[in-house]
């Protein structure tokens, strides 16, 4: 509790506070520029709070916007005056009452108790502690409080922070509450949400940390059994509200100097007046608040870590010390300020008790086995789970809690070992250990190896080793779980699918094998019967017609339809041979649904059918190729069909249709014999006996069966056919090549036709400065009039032959040559002054009677120009033939010879064929003339 004292109001002040967060200046300020007569100005002694931070470094509560230059309206009470950093300054005359500051700067503007340095507020006014909690005009808003806490009065509710209110700024349940009491109500160790702030009223309690709730957020231990006390006590504290309210009132006004707060007058500290200092009282009073104790030097201190500071009381703590916390609590921060602050320790419960002064008190219980605690919270000791234990008293944590021997841990909660298994010790195992294989124990829970001592059914105990169970061997069983060593042998020859047999009713007869009546011991099934399973069945037949392999058959499907039989019914199964145009599978198969004979393809026979008789016992069909063509039929790709003309097959077989081969064909279709093949139309007997193509310009009607052979007919003389192989004469409706015009006349000198034009066409001409013979079939029979010699010259044996020409330029005398039906050739020799002028000279042909035949080449002997001269023409080669018949044979050699350019044939006297060509002479050049009418092609057709 703060002690009152009287202050001299001029005596020497601190003007500097360094307070938890920021430093403080403050200085007086004039409340009223017209005092009332004979009174002096009432000052105020305001607290400036300053941007500097004691500590650098974020806030520790970012969302508090500090205090900025807030006036406090102090009180006659004024301990902080030049001491204390809790207060504001006590003033005279200007109002009563009691204020302080928080230390984070807020205001305190009425009684009440506060924590983390609220003010005290008055029954009737208010406590606010950040500015931000003030309306425009400085009063408190409604329902807000701030940082600091602090206490509303028995009339306006108190709340510790934003986050506690809802969205119309009402209380939310259970966070905060209202102040009821004489002084704004009792503080219980911290409301939610601010820090160590916040009211408990008479039914709702003010929580401070989640820690104080259960797992259901309602109140644990002593402050849930508090808040029942409250309830009941509630209807008595309101009744005696209004009388403690009023006393408060006169009380606080005679404290405030005789001023009342609907006086009018703004609160503060009165400098001046007729009294300059007032009386102080003794300093020996001054007791710590809640959550502080005193220091040697009497400073009071937070509380220390582990302990709680009930404040200051002249009764039940004068000397301002800490209390401890009962064994096994302790509290969890500096600065708690009742027993209900001390928490568990690890392995420690907390329960409370109530004694006969009607006071809570707690303790702490160390945990029993099975039992844990974590520490740090207000709950008693916690159970392990169904079937846990723990090792010791004192657990601190659920990982103590262990699955007993007998038992393994299975999702928190302890279960028995199952058969077969054991554990031997506390485990926190997910599975007990397994007994060796084939080895089971008693019961479940089983605490020790030595319990596995049965083996199981289908094993027996190793007598040299009784760890160890072997499973039954084949055909033996054992079906107990027992302490056995042997299994006992299968009857009557029955067998056991697999190792470890449990009981005679798995002995059975293996697939393939039965039981015969009156017999001992099991047998194969016989021949054209099966079993498929294992068990004691009889063997079952397959059916009439249908064999199996050997005996012991261990499927139907070793039931099989015999080669070239064919299934006649599925249910009873029936097979028989497979016969007329059908036919069955070439091995046995399996006697399933489309094991039937298959049918023969359209238009193909069996032999039964195309010899039209019975099918003989021995004669099976068993395959496709049992189904054969008919005479005059053949097989295709796809069906059989009638052999078209110009093909045969004598019939029952399987082969396709015979050509009669190339140039042969026949008069009609489904023909059985080559005998019946003719020459084919458009085709002729050759004189080899092998039919040959009609060329175009020919046709053929082919040959009959009386006259199977043919020739061709040629077309009239200036017609032909569009192709070869033509079949009448009809097909003679084009020009043939070398002839064109209304009457497919012979194509003239100059011009040519490929053939094939209709008739009427004309023949086409050759490009200026060509000509062609008579006939010519195509554009490269054209030649150039003038032809230039390979090398430079044709020289003359006579050089006197040469007649002069008055043309002064090449092809002046070119032209001048080319003019000239007799020209030879020209040789022309250009003048030494190189101006492109020279000598022209010509060489004609020899009209009567030339003693010599010269042939000009023409490319590579594609034709010749051909003159008749009295002398041999250009330079002869150094190879020359011999032996030559005639002219053809000597034009030939001159082909042959690629260095030849004319062939110079000596008919009189012995013939001779000299083969020559041009040669290199400077400024001289010579062209042969080219006329159609002296072409060899034309001389020679």
């Amino acid at each position: 509790m703060t002690s009152r004292r009287n202050v001299n109001l001029n005596k020497e002040l601190s003007n500097d506070w360094v307070g938890r967060v920021r430093k403080w200046k403050r200085q007086w300020v004039p409340v009223d520029d017209k005092p009332p007569p004979g009174k002096k100005p009432c000052m105020l002694l305001k607290w400036v709070q300053t941007e500097e931070r004691v500590h650098p470094g974020p806030s520790r509560h970012p969302h508090i916007v500090p205090v900025k230059d807030l006036s406090l309206v102090p009180g006659t009470d004024s301990e902080a005056l030049g001491r204390l950093p809790h207060g504001g300054a006590a003033a005279s005359d200007c109002t009563g009452g009691t204020d302080s500051m928080d230390v984070d700067g807020g205001l305190m503007m009425g009684g009440g108790t506060a924590s983390q340095g609220g003010g005290v507020a008055s029954a009737r006014r208010p406590a606010v502690g950040h500015e931000d909690d003030l309306d425009d005009e400085g009063l408190m808003m409604r329902g807000t409080a701030s940082q600091g806490g602090g206490v509303a009065s028995a009339r306006r509710p108190a709340v510790g922070h934003d986050d506690d209110m809802d969205d119309d700024g009402e209380v939310q349940p259970l966070y905060g509450g209202f102040g009821l009491g004489l002084h704004g109500g009792l503080m219980m160790g911290g409301g939610t949400a601010s820090q160590g702030g916040g009211v408990a009223s008479a039914r709702r309690p003010a929580v401070g940390y989640d820690d104080d709730m259960d797992d259901e957020d309602e109140l644990d231990g002593a402050l849930r059994e508090e808040e029942e006390e409250d309830e009941d006590q509630e209807e008595e504290e309101e009744d005696d509200i209004d009388d403690e309210e009023d006393d408060d009132d006169e009380q606080q006004q005679q404290d405030d100097g005789g001023f009342h707060e609907d006086d009018g007058l703004e609160r503060g500290v009165i400098a001046g007046g007729d009294d300059d200092e007032v009386d102080e009282e003794d300093d020996d009073d001054e007791d710590c608040a809640p959550g502080l104790a005193m220091d040697a030097n009497k400073n009071c201190q937070p509380c220390t870590l582990g302990k709680y500071c009930l404040g200051g009381d002249a009764t039940v703590n004068p000397t301002n010390a800490e209390d401890g916390c009962p064994d096994g609590l302790a509290t969890t921060f500096a600065g708690a300020k009742s027993q209900a602050q001390c928490f568990t320790k690890a392995g420690y419960g907390r329960t409370s008790s109530k004694g006969s002064d009607g006071k809570v008190s707690l303790a702490g219980v160390l945990c029993d086995v099975a039992t844990y605690n974590v520490g740090s919270n207000t709950a008693g000791c916690q159970k392990c789970g169904a079937g846990l234990t723990t090792a010791t008293n004192g657990s601190t944590s659920a990982s103590a809690c262990l699955a007993p021997a007998g038992s393994y841990l299975d999702k928190g909660i302890g279960k028995l070992c199952q058969k077969g298994t054991y554990s031997t010790d506390l485990n926190a195992n997910a599975n007990c250990v397994p007994c060796p294989d084939g080895i089971t124990t008693a019961a479940e829970g089983s605490t020790t190896a030595a319990a596995c001592s049965l083996a199981l059914k289908g094993y027996y105990i190793d007598s040299a080793n009784s760890t160890n169970a072997i499973k039954c061997p084949l055909d033996t069983y054992q079906d107990q779980e027992a302490n056995v060593t042997s299994c006992t042998a299968c009857p009557n020859g029955w067998k056991t699918k697999e190792t470890g047999a449990t009981g005679v009713a798995v002995c059975l007869a293996p697939p393939g094998f039965e039981l015969v009546d009156g017999a001992t011991n099991i047998t194969a099934c016989a021949a054209g019967s099966y079993k498929a399973d294992w068990n004691r069945n009889p063997c079952v037949a397959c059916g009439t017609g249908l064999i199996t392999k050997e005996a012991g058959s261990v499927s139907k499907d070793a039931c099989l339809v015999p080669a070239g039989y064919g299934l006649t019914s599925l249910s009873p199964m029936v097979a028989a041979p497979c016969e007329q145009n059908t036919y069955g599978d070439s091995v046995d198969r399996a006697a399933v649904a489309n094991a039937r004979c298959t049918a023969c393809p359209a238009d193909m026979f069996t032999m039964d059918t195309l010899e039209t008789r019975t099918r003989n016992s021995s004669e099976y069909y068993t395959a496709e190729s049992a189904c054969l063509v008919k005479p005059g039929w053949g097989t295709t790709s796809t069906t059989p069909q009638e052999c078209p003309v110009g093909t045969f097959n004598e019939g029952k077989n399987r082969s396709p249709c015979h050509h009669c081969g190339t140039g042969w064909t026949t008069v009609a279709a489904g023909k059985t014999a080559e005998s019946q093949c003719v020459v084919q139309a458009g085709w002729k007997l050759a004189a080899d006996n092998i039919p040959a193509p009609c060329d175009k310009g020919s046709y053929s009607t082919g040959g009959t069966e009386v006259a199977p052979n043919a020739t061709c007919t040629p077309c009239a003389t200036g017609y032909s056919t569009q192709e070869d192989e033509s079949v009448s004469n009809d097909e003679c409706a084009v020009c043939a090549p070398g002839y064109g015009g209304a009457l497919c006349a012979q194509c003239n000198y100059g011009t040519f036709a490929s053939g094939g034009a209709k008739v009427g066409d004309a023949c086409a001409a050759c490009a200026s400065g060509s000509t062609s013979r008579k006939g010519a079939t195509q554009s490269q029979q054209c030649y150039s009039t003038l032809i230039d010699a390979r090398n430079d010259v044709f020289n003359l044996a006579d050089e006197g032959a040469w007649a002069d020409n008055a043309a002064t330029t090449g092809i002046a005398c070119g032209a001048a040559c080319d003019a000239l039906d007799t020209c030879v050739m020209y040789k022309f020799v250009v003048n030494e002054a190189g101006q492109g002028t020279g000598k022209c000279s010509l060489l004609s042909e020899v009209s009567s009677n030339p003693s010599h035949t010269v042939g000009f080449k023409i490319g590579n002997g594609d034709d010749y120009s051909v003159w008749g001269l009295d002398q041999s023409v250009g330079a002869a080669l150094a190879s020359q033939p011999s032996s030559v018949a005639d002219e053809a044979a000597c034009k030939d050699a001159c082909t042959a010879a690629s260095e030849c350019e004319v062939y110079v044939w000596n008919a009189s006297g012995t013939p001779k064929c000299t083969l020559t060509k041009s040669e290199l002479e400077e400024a001289s050049i010579s062209m042969f003339q080219v006329v159609g009418a002296k072409l060899y092609s034309d001389l020679h057709p």
